[in-house]
């Protein structure tokens, strides 16, 4: 019995030197991480297979034992990739009691992993951390946690905001993991400005009044995105239509007339002069940039082809632009003939 009872002393007493080595040297316990849910499908980071560099959002607590003061600690993220080897995903973070206060067991803290460009990023992150016990850095090590990560679809982004403005439009990129880092305007020199603000939105300006239509271009994912603008009154040309030639007898010529480019929002008014042979057989007001005419016959009146005018009033929000073409009905002749453009 006297063996029995010193064999578990021995036995105790090394079970409390064990723990003590793994738990009472050690100040930190561990440190609990995650990123924001967002970025997380089937239990996996989400990162984007882009050329840009790329953020995920964290947030991470340290957790000391119960009774320890003078913490000092430092640590970061890291991606372990294959054979071992490791990217480093985040600047060094530091602890000390003051992050702690006197009671409070735990510290937290927040930022983003930093998956650099033109580094994998399929591998596990870990958060990696030592701590100074007696005036020396001990040996790294890691936090219990570990999170593999995985690549997502390649996303579409949407360019969010107006399709006419009068004087100035705000613009925002929606489905967008991280900002963009081209957005520009084009065709619009002397039409409209680009203000690009740090978060990734941005307006649009009309300069001196002019009228026009913009494209903006945002670069994403290797891509271009793009969305047209119109800048003030609508724009509208009218054509190319070739003479038009009318039918015999009680022949009726449709003829097809169209603005572009055609822009949503704007109503079109249309007009024929030079002749009383043309009439419009569904009225003479649309919505869709486009006008049938009927031409009627021109018997009997000669060879010589009509001057006329094709005139329309286009109309949006911010005013009306008039756009005219000049084209030519050639009288039937012998044998008849057919319209066209």
């Amino acid at each position: 019995m006297k063996r029995i009872t010193n064999f578990i002393g021995v036995f105790l007493v090394l079970i409390i030197n064990t723990v003590y080595a793994q738990n009472f040297n050690e100040k930190v316990n561990n440190v609990v991480w995650g990123v924001k849910s967002t970025f997380v499908t089937n239990g996996k980071i989400i990162v984007l297979d882009i050329d840009e560099h790329y953020f995920v959002p964290f947030s991470f607590r340290v957790e000391k034992w119960a009774g320890k003061t003078g913490v000092e600690m430092e640590g970061y993220f890291v991606l372990e990739v294959g054979g071992g080897a490791e990217d480093v995903l985040s600047s060094t973070f530091t602890f000390n009691d003051l992050d702690f206060g006197e009671s409070i067991l735990t510290a937290e803290k927040t930022g983003n992993l930093g998956f650099a460009r033109n580094l994998s990023r399929i591998g596990t992150v870990k958060f990696k951390f030592r701590e100074k016990l007696n005036g020396t850095w001990q040996a790294y090590r890691y936090a219990t946690k570990t999170q593999s990560t995985t690549y997502a679809p390649r996303p579409d982004i949407t360019i969010d905001g107006p399709d006419h403005i009068c004087s100035t439009g705000s613009y925002s990129i929606g489905n967008a993991q991280y900002i963009p880092s081209g957005i520009t305007l084009e065709n619009a020199v002397g039409i409209a400005s680009l203000t690009v603000n740090n978060d990734g939105t941005f307006s649009i300006s009309q300069i001196n009044n002019s009228t026009g239509i913009v494209k903006i271009k945002v670069r994403y994912d290797n891509r271009e995105f793009t969305k047209s603008v119109i800048i003030g009154n609508p724009v509208a040309i009218i054509g190319p239509t070739m003479p038009v030639y009318a039918q015999k007898g009680g022949g009726i010529q449709d003829v097809w007339f169209s603005v572009t480019p055609h822009q949503p929002g704007t109503t079109y008014e249309w007009e024929v002069t030079g002749t009383n042979r043309v009439i419009f057989p569904y009225g003479n007001t649309d919505t869709h940039a486009g006008m049938t005419i009927h031409v009627l016959n021109h018997d009997n009146m000669g060879t010589a082809p009509f001057p006329c005018v094709m005139k329309v009033k286009a109309t949006n929000s911010c005013g009306t632009t008039t756009a005219t073409y000049n084209f030519s009905i050639v009288p039937a002749q012998p044998g008849g003939g057919s319209g066209h453009l």
